[in-house]
């Protein structure tokens, strides 16, 4: 159990001639800081000191950081204990970043899969008796394995026309207007400013593509790849692509400009093709 007067008695020690609060004063949010500030402190010579930073708010870590700031300049400590400061605000900065990019790379997962999920309501609205969409299904990825290249690729989405075109769709979620630099490289435009993909979407579509053709060699069908930018924020600069690069709204559009109207699949061909994927589904991927 936790008792205050043991923990004061433990940061007069380490601190020397600092005097250290009453438990009833730490009432506001800059004095618990400092009560969190000092029994953190405290704790810094234990392997789990960690542990103590990760049960507090971003917001306690940063006035932390602000009080361990004032020990440093306004507190007569000796070397060691100086050191100590020192180590516990890199920690709390390091936790703070921590905290920062899970948030960021939790923000981009929810917008990747609100895209993915708008390009999939998209697409179910091509006429049932002539296409067919893989279904996906929360938490449960689309993920094949081909046996051949010995690869295996998760796809957003891909839908089996009875034409004989196996659509992959990648959606991007991108906002600002997706461009290509003078190099050839992808890029974005936003707020006046260029920046870089740091993966070409096209390289991934390719390879996507390449492991799906491979997975169903022994039909006579045409893997056609499609990038959408499924953000209605988003637009697109780009007129030399070696895919089609459409807006959600075109994305219809785009696969019916690619048909040619004749069904070429038997029904038992069809039927054998959605059972071809589903046998080099990998549900167990973790």
């Amino acid at each position: 159990m936790f008792d205050f007067n043991d923990e004061k008695k433990n940061v007069q020690k380490g601190c020397g001639n600092f005097e250290c609060n009453s438990q009833e004063e730490y009432t506001e949010l800059d004095d618990y800081g400092r009560f969190q500030c000092d029994m953190f402190l405290t704790r810094m010579i234990f392997p789990n000191k960690l542990d103590y930073l990760k049960g507090l708010s971003s917001e306690n870590l940063v006035v932390m950081l602000d009080w361990l700031e004032k020990y440093r300049f306004t507190q007569n400590f000796d070397a060691g204990y100086i050191r100590r400061i020192v180590e516990a605000e890199s920690l709390i900065v390091e936790e703070l970043r921590f905290r920062e990019n899970q948030r960021v790379k939790k923000e981009i997962t929810e917008a990747g899969k609100k895209g993915e999920q708008a390009v999939r309501y998209c697409l179910q609205h091509l006429p049932r008796e002539d296409y067919k969409l893989i279904p996906v299904e929360e938490g449960n990825p689309l993920i094949l394995e081909s046996e051949g290249l010995q690869v295996r690729h998760e796809y957003d989405s891909i839908v089996v026309s009875r034409s004989g075109n196996v659509f992959v769709v990648e959606s991007k979620y991108f906002s600002g207007t997706l461009t290509k630099t003078p190099k050839g490289n992808w890029a974005r435009k936003k707020g006046g400013s260029v920046v870089p993909e740091k993966k070409n979407p096209m390289i991934q579509l390719e390879y996507q593509c390449r492991a799906l053709q491979d997975i169903l060699k022994d039909f006579d069908v045409k893997v056609c790849p499609i990038l959408c930018v499924s953000n209605i924020l988003g637009h697109i600069s780009v007129s030399d692509s070696k895919y089609p690069v459409v807006l959600l709204e075109n994305l219809l559009d785009c696969i019916e400009s690619v048909e040619s109207g004749e069904t070429k699949l038997s029904d038992m061909d069809f039927e054998n093709i959605l059972a071809t994927l589903e046998q080099h589904r990998i549900y167990d991927f973790e």
